[in-house]
């Protein structure tokens, strides 16, 4: 086992983070996690993991228990919406448990938001999920439709074996 010995926060010390740009980004799942919001709600954490810029999480809420029955609905229906965005762009229909999401490849458009709490924060956004269209291939090149030059040797011709009678 080992213990990790992280450092102790220094006063006065802002704790600093860098935002994803926004744009569009090939990116992979590669976490789905069950969690608790702070409010209280049960969550799905998904991670998009960029080449370029680290991750991007999107929370769904799933359980909205202490909610009123309307709201606890709203949000429930909007959270599967984004799951069947997600599967399509993935390349199925939906997903029947959240394993299934692992690996799987897709594009997403990243916006940003305000934080609730502190106007001088923004947080990566994801505004739309798609599939990530292959580039076609170059069509082959064709066979000139010339025919060769006259400065092309020519084949040579077959003639009677002079040692034969």
């Amino acid at each position: 086992m080992v213990t990790f010995a992280y450092p102790e926060p220094q006063e006065g010390v802002a704790e600093t983070y860098t935002v994803i740009p926004e744009g569009d980004y090939d990116v992979e799942i590669v976490a789905v996690d069950e969690k608790q919001a702070s409010a209280g709600y049960q969550m799905l954490s998904v991670q998009f993991k960029t080449e370029q810029h680290g991750s991007v999480f999107d929370n769904l809420l799933v359980g909205f228990e202490h909610a009123n029955s309307e709201k606890k609905e709203t949000v429930r229906r909007m959270a599967f919406e984004k799951l069947e965005k997600i599967a399509k762009a993935c390349g199925r229909s939906r997903f029947a448990e959240s394993d299934e999401m692992l690996a799987h490849k897709l594009r997403i458009k990243v916006g940003h938001r305000p934080d609730a709490t502190d106007p001088n924060k923004i947080w990566p956004d994801i505004k739309s999920y798609s599939p990530i269209s292959n580039v076609a291939a170059a069509p082959p090149v064709a066979a000139p439709a010339v025919a060769p030059s006259s400065t092309a040797a020519a084949a040579p011709v077959a003639q009677a074996n002079p040692w034969t009678t």
